[in-house]
């Protein structure tokens, strides 16, 4: 009986101790909707202000809508924990994948006090609606320059207050707070909607693709053009698994282009990722007839 007893006290005792580490790596993100003014300054000194609406739910669901100032929306994010991300074009009915997740979903702990201040890029505190933040200071490493601050206040878990965006030196876009509202957003907005046609984000940019080239077969050199020499670029656009789908000769001499091209179709690339996703990638195939 003793031994039962004392069996059922240390199970207590370890259950104790462990609740709060469990707790820790449970916490869900505060559930909120956070209205902010967006304040974009264009090089020629002129002013664009916009409204942007961020709700935020605590499972790590985020839906951004903003807003010009006639209420035309400009641009609807959303982030449906276990689906991904997507650009909502409610007009045409459509969803346009993004990758990457917003902080919001991120496994981080949730900042505190404590942790801001200890942060290296910590660059001092505020009071802003009431709430003291904590700005951390992002730097570009090649230049030194600042790129943005955020605001971080502990209430709002990894959702900045505030947001200042600078180019030059300059701050270019702020992004300011106007309200907080604290709960749980409407189910229903924090859904994507099931009957809308899924498109896949627009291929990346990748410059000359030589190098991502796993392989690329030499061009057969057409009989007719033996005594011709010169490079070609050919324009592709590879899928998700680097095979070419589309290629156009945009440089080089005629009786070379269409060589080059069939030689660009045979080509296959490693696939390019984005935050861990298979993406599209545009660029060029160069080749040398010498």
């Amino acid at each position: 009986m003793r031994f039962t007893v004392l069996t059922l006290l240390t199970l207590f005792t370890v259950a104790q101790l462990t609740a709060p580490t469990s707790a820790r790596q449970q916490a869900k993100h505060p559930a909120f909707t956070l209205v902010s003014r967006v304040t974009v300054t264009r090089p020629d000194g002129r002013r664009e202000v916009s409204e942007t609406t961020r709700y935020v739910s605590s499972d790590g669901s985020v839906r951004e809508i903003s807003r010009e100032q006639d209420g035309t929306v400009s641009s609807d994010y959303l982030y449906e924990s276990g689906r991904g991300g997507f650009n909502v074009q409610s007009k045409d009915r459509k969803l346009v994948k993004r990758f990457g997740s917003p902080p919001e979903a991120s496994g981080e702990p949730l900042p505190t006090a404590e942790s801001s201040r200890a942060d290296p890029n910590f660059a001092g505190t505020e009071q802003l609606l009431g709430y003291t933040v904590y700005i951390i200071r992002q730097m570009h490493k090649e230049q030194g320059a600042r790129d943005r601050d955020l605001y971080y206040a502990p209430e709002l878990g990894r959702t900045p207050l505030k947001t200042v965006r600078y180019s030059g030196g300059k701050a270019f876009v702020i992004s300011e707070p106007v309200s907080v509202t604290f709960g749980e957003p409407e189910a229903a907005l924090m859904k994507a909607p099931t009957d809308y046609e899924i498109r896949s984000m627009a291929p990346i940019s990748g410059g000359i693709l030589n190098g991502k080239a796993v392989s690329k077969p030499t061009p057969v050199w057409p009989k007719e053009a033996r005594g011709i020499i010169g490079t070609v670029t050919v324009q592709i656009l590879a899928d998700e698994d680097g095979k070419i789908i589309k290629a156009e000769a945009v440089s080089g001499p005629e009786q070379l282009r269409q060589a080059a091209v069939e030689a660009a179709y045979k080509a296959r690339l490693s696939p390019t990722r984005l935050s861990g996703q298979p993406v599209k990638v545009s660029g060029v195939l160069v080749y040398n007839f010498f």
